[in-house]
């Protein structure tokens, strides 16, 4: 350990050959406990700092320890972006530096990557929109350059991006070793995949880690040693991943893939008409019976899945209490199972319909036998589509199971609840499953089975104690270490904070917030990113405060407003200079814009999550004092993680503006303020914002450029 820790200490034999290595004896620090645990076991929960550099931090002890002990150390983080950071960036900086030879791979999902059988059945239907011929032509020229199938390297639109999963597997749809393209090596995911069964050093994200564990075969290589880097974010992520959502549209997408609706031919038409001139005659008259029975029972299961979702639908309506942001919602507890029409709306409907699907299950299985029998006679051969029929199949089953555990036979254990999607035309209903709780999981499956695991974010600690995070993964006597960000926060930042702002849910509040930020982003010029929490809020702002700001000079750019993706936002609003962008919840973490751009932080609400959100309100119940035990200490983590975006460098300077008067007024608000590096906090009022925010900016800045604005009228 002394000796890797003194390679990078400064004069140290590796610290002199990486021109752009900055010496921080906090990210040493770190690199000696990563590699203390590697050598011990154990785990270790450590947070770092915005700015210490964990991931080099955490990398080259794993490097080290795994080359030289011919180990294999799984690296998970939370996005993609920076798993590819760490892929792209840092382990080919490291391959060039380091004393030791090693071997590192990226996996991902097995959506990211281009099947190419799944490519050649879409090219050769018959039917393609333009849209989907562009997207097409765009993969066929990137083939033949990429060495690795992975959409990143593709720059799809919006509308392409849609097409995409169509042009990649899921478990069910894989076929596996029967694929022509596994056969001779050229399948991207089992090649991605084999290059991780050699690597040393493998780097995932945090879905595929957790799908690992409940995968039926594995996903992962086998490996003894863990990286969780944004560990903050791993409860969410296995909530996901254990838990389920089954739509109408789902399922009947999955029975237009038999017999479409519409009229075309389906999976079904295309295999009978493939087999029937190959067919003898005497089976001819077997073959289409047997096909019409399943299309029969593929109509049959429509009508009763419309039927089902309508009984859905009018519960929905009848026992929720209106639309939020992403639609409407209701959690499924006893009581709401009590109502009479839950048993006649619901029940029975789901009765009938499960029954129906049980139907067109039979039935393909009765056509696998048959097509069977064929293959094994010689008269046709079992291709892919029949593969494709046996894949929907299994999805079918999946989707039954998972509805009749959510109906009839729910589990204490999770939480369930229905959601109608808005939109254009009808809502998307559907039914999804949560686990209650994830630690017991987690530090059965994945902890314990692992000799050493080291968790790191830089939010992990809530005023100063671990202990939330550690009960929330079923932590268990794990060494704790927090090392404080390099960055000189009391010349770095100011908070300040408006007293006069009305309360969030009060009456003038979203009023004195469109003053705030109109005034506010005149005086700096923009270079203001704006958190929110609520969609309808953000537009609402956004229609408010454009037209003054363009007026003078400023951009507003806001998220879901026009089809702009996350990363068009991040683009524009680092080139522009003159930018205000208005971001929900993937804007609180994850965006590292250096430099002037992003000059002004402003928080419109302190992010608590929604009350009647159906996994917080069960794992709510847990809790003696709900509020201060799980939500608080929630919401302070995220709302660290927002304040993060704010100081990038050592130069950067800037300015947080909480527009969330409850950060003064209430007890709460200390644990929030407490958690925040040092830094001056500055109480004030939204007349003398501009000024206070120009003037610090200006005298803080290394080149001033913000002129001191005259007092604004309200």
């Amino acid at each position: 350990v002394d000796a890797v820790v003194a390679e990078w200490e400064p004069g140290g034999a590796v610290a002199g050959k990486f021109r752009a290595y900055e010496h921080r004896p906090q990210q040493l620090e770190l690199l000696r406990a990563v590699a203390n645990t590697f050598n011990t076991g154990g785990q270790l929960v450590a947070e770092a700092g915005t700015g210490t550099g964990k991931g080099l931090a955490y990398l080259i002890p794993a490097l080290h320890f795994a080359a030289q002990n011919s180990e294999r150390v799984v690296v998970s983080t939370n996005t993609i972006a920076l798993q590819d950071q760490l892929y792209d960036k840092d382990i080919p900086d490291l391959r060039r530096l380091l004393p030791v030879d090693f071997k590192a791979a990226l996996l991902k999902g097995r959506t990211n990557y281009l099947c190419l059988w799944r490519y050649r059945t879409e090219r050769e239907r018959p039917d393609l929109t333009l849209d989907e011929l562009t997207t097409l032509v765009k993969v066929l020229v990137w083939m033949p350059t990429t060495a690795t199938g992975d959409w990143a390297e593709l720059n799809l639109t919006p509308p392409e991006k849609a097409i995409w999963p169509r042009l990649t597997t899921t478990q069910e749809t894989c076929l596996g070793h029967q694929c022509t393209f596994y056969q001779n090596n050229t399948c991207f995911l089992y090649r991605a995949r084999k290059e991780a069964n050699g690597a040393h050093v493998v780097v995932v994200n945090h879905a595929l880690l957790l799908a690992d564990l409940v995968a039926e075969s594995n996903v992962l290589p086998d490996y003894r040693y863990l990286v969780v880097d944004e560990a903050h974010r791993l409860e969410e992520e296995a909530t996901e991943q254990l838990g389920y959502r089954v739509s109408r549209r789902q399922i009947e997408q999955l029975l237009d893939q038999l017999a479409r609706s519409s009229g075309g031919r389906g999976s079904l038409g295309d295999l009978r008409n493939r087999l029937r001139p190959r067919t003898a005659a005497s089976a001819r008259g077997d073959l289409d019976g047997e096909a019409r029975k399943l299309e029969q029972h593929v109509d049959a299961s429509r009508q009763a899945i419309a039927s089902f979702f309508s009984g859905i639908a009018q519960f929905l309506s009848a026992h929720s209490s209106g639309e939020g942001d992403y639609g409407r919602r209701l959690r499924l507890r006893p009581a709401e199972r009590a109502q009479p029409d839950w048993t006649q709306r619901v029940e029975i409907e789901w009765e009938r319909a499960s029954s129906r699907l049980a139907d067109v299950m039979a039935s393909l299985e009765r056509l696998h036998v048959f097509f069977t029998g064929l293959g094994e006679s010689k008269v046709a051969s079992i291709d892919q589509l029949l593969l494709q029929l046996l894949a929907v199949h299994k999805q079918l089953q999946m989707a039954r199971n998972c509805l009749d555990a959510a109906i009839s036979q729910p589990d204490p254990n999770m939480v369930y609840w229905i959601t109608a999607i808005g939109g254009h035309g009808e809502p998307d209903l559907a039914i999804h499953a949560a686990p209650l709780s994830v630690s017991e999981l987690l530090r059965r499956q994945l902890f314990e089975s692992k000799r050493a695991t080291v968790l790191t974010s830089a939010t992990i600690s809530v005023d100063g104690s671990f202990d939330y995070l550690g009960g929330r993964l079923g932590l268990g006597g794990a060494r704790e270490l927090r090392v404080d960000s390099p960055f000189d926060y009391q010349k770095a930042a100011l908070v300040y904070v408006p007293a006069d702002v009305p309360e969030p849910n009060r009456p003038g509040h979203q009023r004195a917030v469109e003053v705030a930020l109109v005034n506010l982003c005149r005086a700096t010029q923009g270079r203001a990113l704006v958190l929110f929490t609520s969609r309808s809020q953000l537009h609402a702002t956004y229609e408010a405060i454009r037209r003054p700001l363009e007026q003078a000079g400023v951009v507003v750019l806001g998220q879901g407003v026009d089809r702009a993706s996350r990363r068009q936002l991040l683009q524009s609003f680092r080139d522009s200079g003159r930018a205000v962008l208005l971001g929900l919840a993937s804007f609180w973490e994850g965006v590292d814009v250096v430099g002037d751009a992003l000059s002004v932080l402003v928080i419109v609400k302190l992010p608590f999550p929604v009350p009647s959100e159906p996994v917080f309100a069960a794992r709510s119940e847990a809790f003696a004092n709900a509020f201060n035990e799980y939500s608080v200490p929630q919401t302070v983590l995220k709302f660290k993680q927002g304040f993060g975006r704010l100081i990038r460098s050592h130069q950067d300077r800037g300015l947080l503006v909480v527009l969330d008067t409850r950060i003064l007024t209430k007890a709460y608000g200390k644990v929030f303020l407490g958690s925040l590096p040092p830094t001056e906090i500055q109480r004030g009022t939204v007349r003398d914002l501009p000024t206070v925010a120009a003037g610090w900016l200006n005298a803080n800045a290394r080149q001033p450029r913000v002129p001191s604005p005259a007092r604004p009228r309200q």
